[in-house]
This record gives C-alpha cells, structure tokens and sequence, in this order.
C-alpha cells in the first residue's frame, strides 16, 4: 500500500513540475487530477462503467510516466476523452449512489426485499406507512419477467399483493402496479439509492406527502434463473 502511495506522490510531482514547464499542460493536469482522486464519480447501469478503470490508468500513466513527452496536441486529445468520459457517466448516477458498482440493475432488482424503513416527509415512522402493502417488513418480490409479489401484514394476518414492474427515465424509476386490497395502485419510484443489498425509493402521493421506502435485500432470484 505505501508503495502505491509513493508511487502516486512520485507521480503528481513530476506532473506539477511539467505544468510549470509547459503551461499549456495546467488545463488537462487539473482535470486529471480531479477526476483521479474524485470520489463521487457515481455509475448506475453503464456498460461503459466497465471501461473507466482501464482508461483512467491508462490516461495516468502518459500524464505521471510520460510528461515531458506530451504534445500540445496530445494533451487536447486525452483532455477530451477524460472530459468526454466524465459526462458520460454523469448521466448514470443516483443521489446516493453506490459508488462504481458493475452489476447490471436489471439483476440487481431481482431477488427479494424487505422494507426495512420507512420515512414520511424526510422523518422516519413506525406508526404510519403510504398504504397497507407499502409497510415496514413488507416483502418485494421482483421477478424478471416484470411480476411484482409484495407479502404483508395487515391486521395481524399475513397477506399478499400481486402486479407488475418495469424501469422507466433510463433506470432512474421503477414504476409498478399492485393491488391494494381492493385496487389498484400505480406508483413511479425514484431511486435514491441502488446497492447490491440496499434499495432506497422515494415517491409523492397524491396528497403530497413525500414518502420513502428502504429496502434491504433478503436474497437475489438470478441463481435461480428467475
């Protein structure tokens, strides 16, 4: 780990040291080392995602290894692509993340969820819940053939609620349909946030409470093939 250490502090000097000698170099060595020691670079359900590791390294070692060996016009090109790749990815974020995360979404839904909070208005209840089916401890079952399967308590008995599901805005909503009791119900989730266990939807009902689901992840259906 020093070694990794030495070798980055090695590397960013040697960067300074060629900004000071070639001051066309000062635009690109910043946004180098922004976009390298950024953290809050967060992907959603990018294959290109899968790309950002290999091209990050490659694009640190022509600017640490080999500064003085850039042209002008090599500098604009890999400006352009560290720019280019950032907004690429800018447009496959949640507002919670996770960080990087390759899973595809698509499997990542699939499996059964608990509800494990519930918050109204941004403050946390135990008492008080959107509707019967979207209550703490309920269970969401995502199939993926779009079957939604949500079991509850309501009353002390347990129950269940079928329907359906589907992501919409580029994977950023889930929208589904299940019955409440004796209707139906549509919802348009937001994703907050979308870990491999974590589950995190926000949504305003019709009365304009702002209502948000955490949902903690009991076991994935893709080992199943379901």
């Amino acid at each position: 780990m020093s070694g990794r250490v030495n070798k980055w502090t090695s590397g960013r000097k040697r960067l300074c040291e060629n900004t000071q000698r070639h001051p066309n170099n000062a635009v690109i060595a910043s946004v180098a080392k922004q976009s390298l020691t950024k953290n809050a670079l967060i992907v959603r359900d990018c294959h290109v995602a899968a790309l950002l590791p290999m091209t990050m390294s490659i694009i640190a070692k022509r600017l640490f290894t080999q500064p003085r060996n850039l042209s002008t016009k090599k500098v604009g090109k890999l400006s352009l692509a560290i720019i280019g790749l950032i907004l690429l990815l800018s447009g496959c974020r949640y507002e919670e993340g996770p960080f990087i995360n390759f899973t595809n979404v698509e499997k990542r839904i699939r499996g059964s969820w608990s509800v494990s909070k519930v918050y109204k208005n941004g403050e946390e209840t135990n008492t008080e819940s959107p509707t019967i089916v979207e209550t703490r401890n309920a269970q969401f079952e995502f199939y993926g053939t779009g079957v939604l399967s949500i079991r509850y308590v309501h009353d002390g008995i347990n129950k269940e609620s079928s329907g359906s599901w589907e992501f919409a805005n580029k994977k950023k909503i889930i929208r589904v349909v299940f019955l409440n009791q004796y209707y139906n119900i549509s919802r348009d989730y937001e994703i907050i946030k979308f870990k491999s266990n974590e589950l995190k939807l926000r949504f305003t009902d019709g009365n304009g409470v702002q209502w948000t689901l955490v949902l903690s992840l009991n076991y994935s259906f893709v080992p199943y093939g379901m």
